[in-house]
Protein backbone atom coordinates (compact mmCIF):
# COMPACT_ATOMS: atom_id res chain seq x y z
CA UNK A 1 0.00 0.00 0.00
CA UNK A 2 1.35 3.42 -0.97
CA UNK A 3 2.36 5.70 1.89
CA UNK A 4 0.36 8.86 1.16
CA UNK A 5 0.74 12.26 2.77
CA UNK A 6 -0.97 15.60 2.13
CA UNK A 7 0.90 18.45 0.47
CA UNK A 8 -0.52 21.45 2.38
CA UNK A 9 0.43 24.07 -0.22
CA UNK A 10 -1.20 22.07 -3.01
CA UNK A 11 -4.27 21.52 -0.81
CA UNK A 12 -4.62 25.29 -0.48
CA UNK A 13 -4.30 25.74 -4.25
CA UNK A 14 -6.93 23.10 -5.01
CA UNK A 15 -9.46 24.45 -2.51
CA UNK A 16 -9.00 27.84 -4.20
CA UNK A 17 -10.08 26.28 -7.49
CA UNK A 18 -6.69 26.21 -9.19
CA UNK A 19 -6.99 22.96 -11.13
CA UNK A 20 -6.87 21.95 -14.78
CA UNK A 21 -10.04 19.92 -15.41
CA UNK A 22 -10.16 17.17 -18.05
CA UNK A 23 -12.85 17.52 -20.69
CA UNK A 24 -14.00 15.63 -23.78
CA UNK A 25 -12.71 18.39 -26.10
CA UNK A 26 -9.31 19.00 -24.49
CA UNK A 27 -5.85 17.47 -24.78
CA UNK A 28 -3.18 18.27 -22.21
CA UNK A 29 -0.53 16.70 -20.02
CA UNK A 30 -0.25 17.10 -16.26
CA UNK A 31 2.83 15.39 -14.87
CA UNK A 32 2.87 11.79 -16.07
CA UNK A 33 -0.84 11.80 -16.98
CA UNK A 34 -2.04 12.51 -20.51
CA UNK A 35 -5.64 13.79 -20.51
CA UNK A 36 -7.33 13.03 -23.82
CA UNK A 37 -10.74 14.24 -24.98
CA UNK A 38 -12.90 11.59 -26.59
CA UNK A 39 -14.48 14.10 -28.98
CA UNK A 40 -11.16 15.15 -30.52
CA UNK A 41 -10.19 14.08 -34.06
CA UNK A 42 -8.41 10.75 -33.67
CA UNK A 43 -5.53 11.01 -36.17
CA UNK A 44 -4.42 14.55 -35.36
CA UNK A 45 -4.64 13.85 -31.63
CA UNK A 46 -2.54 10.68 -31.96
CA UNK A 47 0.20 12.59 -33.77
CA UNK A 48 0.34 15.21 -31.01
CA UNK A 49 0.34 12.53 -28.29
CA UNK A 50 3.10 10.55 -29.98
CA UNK A 51 5.38 13.61 -30.13
CA UNK A 52 4.82 14.35 -26.44
CA UNK A 53 5.01 10.68 -25.42
CA UNK A 54 8.49 10.39 -26.91
CA UNK A 55 9.72 13.49 -25.06
CA UNK A 56 8.37 12.76 -21.57
CA UNK A 57 7.42 9.64 -19.60
CA UNK A 58 3.71 8.86 -19.51
CA UNK A 59 2.29 6.59 -16.81
CA UNK A 60 -1.39 6.96 -17.68
CA UNK A 61 -3.73 7.99 -20.48
CA UNK A 62 -7.00 9.37 -19.12
CA UNK A 63 -9.71 9.43 -21.80
CA UNK A 64 -12.80 11.58 -21.13
CA UNK A 65 -15.83 10.58 -23.18
CA UNK A 66 -18.24 13.22 -24.41
CA UNK A 67 -22.03 12.94 -24.92
CA UNK A 68 -23.59 9.71 -26.16
CA UNK A 69 -23.63 10.66 -29.82
CA UNK A 70 -19.79 10.88 -29.81
CA UNK A 71 -19.14 7.60 -27.97
CA UNK A 72 -18.01 5.84 -31.16
CA UNK A 73 -15.22 8.39 -31.60
CA UNK A 74 -14.14 7.88 -28.00
CA UNK A 75 -14.11 4.11 -28.51
CA UNK A 76 -11.91 4.49 -31.59
CA UNK A 77 -9.60 6.79 -29.63
CA UNK A 78 -9.32 4.10 -26.94
CA UNK A 79 -8.46 1.42 -29.53
CA UNK A 80 -5.76 3.58 -31.09
CA UNK A 81 -4.22 4.55 -27.74
CA UNK A 82 -4.10 0.89 -26.70
CA UNK A 83 -2.61 -0.10 -30.06
CA UNK A 84 0.06 2.60 -30.26
CA UNK A 85 1.16 3.27 -26.66
CA UNK A 86 2.33 1.03 -23.86
CA UNK A 87 0.74 2.64 -20.81
CA UNK A 88 -2.35 2.18 -18.68
CA UNK A 89 -5.58 3.53 -20.17
CA UNK A 90 -8.45 4.84 -18.04
CA UNK A 91 -11.74 6.16 -19.36
CA UNK A 92 -14.19 8.52 -17.71
CA UNK A 93 -17.92 8.47 -18.48
CA UNK A 94 -21.09 9.82 -16.91
CA UNK A 95 -23.17 7.59 -14.64
CA UNK A 96 -25.97 7.38 -17.22
CA UNK A 97 -23.91 5.26 -19.63
CA UNK A 98 -25.59 1.98 -20.67
CA UNK A 99 -24.23 -1.55 -20.29
CA UNK A 100 -23.67 -2.13 -24.04
CA UNK A 101 -21.41 0.92 -24.21
CA UNK A 102 -19.46 -0.26 -21.15
CA UNK A 103 -18.87 -3.61 -22.86
CA UNK A 104 -17.59 -1.88 -26.01
CA UNK A 105 -15.36 0.48 -24.01
CA UNK A 106 -13.82 -2.49 -22.22
CA UNK A 107 -13.33 -4.36 -25.49
CA UNK A 108 -11.66 -1.26 -27.00
CA UNK A 109 -8.81 -1.61 -24.50
CA UNK A 110 -9.74 0.46 -21.45
CA UNK A 111 -8.01 -0.94 -18.34
CA UNK A 112 -9.87 1.03 -15.65
CA UNK A 113 -13.18 2.84 -15.76
CA UNK A 114 -14.03 6.00 -13.83
CA UNK A 115 -17.69 7.03 -13.50
CA UNK A 116 -18.54 10.65 -12.64
CA UNK A 117 -21.15 10.55 -9.88
CA UNK A 118 -23.93 13.09 -9.50
CA UNK A 119 -24.99 14.13 -6.03
CA UNK A 120 -27.17 11.75 -4.09
CA UNK A 121 -27.73 9.98 -0.82
CA UNK A 122 -24.97 7.61 0.28
CA UNK A 123 -27.72 5.10 1.07
CA UNK A 124 -29.39 5.18 -2.35
CA UNK A 125 -28.99 2.35 -4.84
CA UNK A 126 -25.65 2.00 -6.62
CA UNK A 127 -25.97 3.57 -10.11
CA UNK A 128 -26.55 0.91 -12.78
CA UNK A 129 -23.39 1.95 -14.64
CA UNK A 130 -21.22 1.17 -11.61
CA UNK A 131 -22.95 -2.14 -10.93
CA UNK A 132 -22.38 -3.21 -14.54
CA UNK A 133 -18.80 -1.89 -14.66
CA UNK A 134 -17.97 -3.87 -11.52
CA UNK A 135 -18.97 -7.06 -13.33
CA UNK A 136 -17.09 -6.24 -16.55
CA UNK A 137 -13.78 -4.86 -15.30
CA UNK A 138 -11.29 -6.71 -13.06
CA UNK A 139 -11.62 -6.44 -9.28
CA UNK A 140 -11.13 -2.79 -8.22
CA UNK A 141 -10.98 -1.87 -11.90
CA UNK A 142 -14.05 0.40 -11.63
CA UNK A 143 -13.84 3.72 -9.81
CA UNK A 144 -16.14 6.65 -9.07
CA UNK A 145 -15.30 10.32 -8.58
CA UNK A 146 -16.94 12.42 -5.87
CA UNK A 147 -16.94 16.20 -6.14
CA UNK A 148 -15.41 17.61 -2.96
CA UNK A 149 -17.34 20.74 -2.07
CA UNK A 150 -20.64 19.75 -3.69
CA UNK A 151 -21.90 18.04 -0.52
CA UNK A 152 -21.12 18.01 3.18
CA UNK A 153 -17.93 16.32 4.33
CA UNK A 154 -20.04 13.88 6.34
CA UNK A 155 -21.98 12.87 3.24
CA UNK A 156 -18.79 12.56 1.23
CA UNK A 157 -17.21 10.23 3.79
CA UNK A 158 -20.36 8.11 3.92
CA UNK A 159 -20.35 7.73 0.15
CA UNK A 160 -16.66 6.77 0.23
CA UNK A 161 -17.48 3.99 2.70
CA UNK A 162 -20.44 2.82 0.60
CA UNK A 163 -18.39 2.61 -2.59
CA UNK A 164 -15.64 0.64 -0.88
CA UNK A 165 -18.16 -1.86 0.47
CA UNK A 166 -19.45 -2.33 -3.08
CA UNK A 167 -15.96 -2.99 -4.49
CA UNK A 168 -15.72 0.39 -6.24
CA UNK A 169 -12.62 2.58 -5.86
CA UNK A 170 -13.70 6.01 -4.54
CA UNK A 171 -11.78 9.00 -5.88
CA UNK A 172 -12.29 12.67 -5.02
CA UNK A 173 -11.91 15.73 -7.19
CA UNK A 174 -12.00 19.32 -6.01
CA UNK A 175 -15.04 20.97 -7.57
CA UNK A 176 -15.65 24.63 -8.33
CA UNK A 177 -17.25 24.92 -4.87
CA UNK A 178 -14.26 23.52 -2.97
CA UNK A 179 -13.61 26.96 -1.51
CA UNK A 180 -16.83 26.50 0.50
CA UNK A 181 -15.06 24.00 2.75
CA UNK A 182 -12.05 24.67 4.94
CA UNK A 183 -8.65 23.08 4.23
CA UNK A 184 -8.96 21.21 7.54
CA UNK A 185 -12.28 19.66 6.49
CA UNK A 186 -10.87 18.79 3.07
CA UNK A 187 -7.87 17.11 4.67
CA UNK A 188 -10.20 15.21 7.00
CA UNK A 189 -12.02 13.75 3.97
CA UNK A 190 -8.71 12.86 2.30
CA UNK A 191 -7.45 11.09 5.41
CA UNK A 192 -10.72 9.18 5.62
CA UNK A 193 -10.30 8.22 1.96
CA UNK A 194 -6.73 6.96 2.44
CA UNK A 195 -7.75 4.99 5.53
CA UNK A 196 -10.57 3.37 3.53
CA UNK A 197 -8.22 2.41 0.71
CA UNK A 198 -5.88 0.81 3.23
CA UNK A 199 -8.67 -0.96 5.14
CA UNK A 200 -9.99 -2.58 1.94
CA UNK A 201 -6.51 -3.26 0.46
CA UNK A 202 -7.29 -1.32 -2.73
CA UNK A 203 -4.47 -1.82 -5.29
CA UNK A 204 -3.56 1.85 -5.60
CA UNK A 205 -0.53 1.86 -7.96
CA UNK A 206 -2.82 1.91 -11.01
CA UNK A 207 -4.56 5.04 -9.70
CA UNK A 208 -1.60 6.88 -8.17
CA UNK A 209 -0.74 8.99 -11.25
CA UNK A 210 -4.33 10.27 -11.33
CA UNK A 211 -4.50 10.74 -7.55
CA UNK A 212 -1.32 12.84 -7.64
CA UNK A 213 -2.92 15.16 -10.22
CA UNK A 214 -6.47 15.39 -8.82
CA UNK A 215 -5.59 15.66 -5.13
CA UNK A 216 -2.85 17.02 -2.85
CA UNK A 217 -1.99 13.44 -1.83
CA UNK A 218 1.53 12.40 -2.71
CA UNK A 219 3.58 9.29 -2.06
CA UNK A 220 6.67 9.33 0.09
CA UNK A 221 9.72 8.55 -2.08
CA UNK A 222 10.19 4.80 -2.42
CA UNK A 223 13.58 3.10 -2.56
CA UNK A 224 14.96 1.95 -5.90
CA UNK A 225 14.06 -1.68 -5.20
CA UNK A 226 10.51 -0.84 -4.07
CA UNK A 227 9.95 1.35 -7.13
CA UNK A 228 11.23 -1.39 -9.44
CA UNK A 229 8.98 -4.01 -7.80
CA UNK A 230 5.95 -1.71 -8.09
CA UNK A 231 6.60 -1.17 -11.81
CA UNK A 232 6.95 -4.92 -12.38
CA UNK A 233 3.70 -5.55 -10.52
CA UNK A 234 1.88 -2.96 -12.61
CA UNK A 235 3.22 -4.49 -15.85
CA UNK A 236 2.02 -7.90 -14.67
CA UNK A 237 -1.43 -6.54 -13.83
CA UNK A 238 -1.71 -4.90 -17.26
CA UNK A 239 -0.72 -8.16 -18.97
CA UNK A 240 -3.29 -10.09 -16.94
CA UNK A 241 -5.91 -7.47 -17.77
CA UNK A 242 -5.19 -7.80 -21.51
CA UNK A 243 -5.49 -11.60 -21.33
CA UNK A 244 -8.76 -11.34 -19.41
CA UNK A 245 -10.11 -8.86 -21.98
CA UNK A 246 -9.10 -11.08 -24.89
CA UNK A 247 -10.84 -14.10 -23.38
CA UNK A 248 -14.01 -12.13 -22.60
CA UNK A 249 -14.20 -10.56 -26.07
CA UNK A 250 -13.39 -13.84 -27.79
CA UNK A 251 -16.11 -15.62 -25.81
CA UNK A 252 -18.65 -12.99 -26.85
CA UNK A 253 -17.59 -13.23 -30.51
CA UNK A 254 -17.80 -17.03 -30.45
CA UNK A 255 -21.31 -16.81 -28.99
CA UNK A 256 -22.41 -14.49 -31.80
CA UNK A 257 -20.83 -16.73 -34.43
CA UNK A 258 -22.56 -19.82 -33.07
CA UNK A 259 -25.87 -17.94 -33.15
CA UNK A 260 -25.27 -16.97 -36.76
CA UNK A 261 -25.18 -13.23 -35.98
Amino acid sequence: MANLVTDKSRLSALTDGRQNFPASNRLFRDGSVFFVGGELPVYETLVTMFDSFCMEATALFFLTFGPGQTYSRGEEMARQIKKNFHARLMACLDQGVDSATLERVYAAGVDNLVIRLDGGSPHSELPDALAVARSIFPRWGAAATLQLGDESTRQCKSRIDRLLREGIVPLVRFSGRSSDISPDDAEDVLQHLVAGWERHSVPLPAYLPLISVMTPLETKPAGLLRGFVDRLRDRKQLAQSDIRRHLRVQQAENSLDSAGL
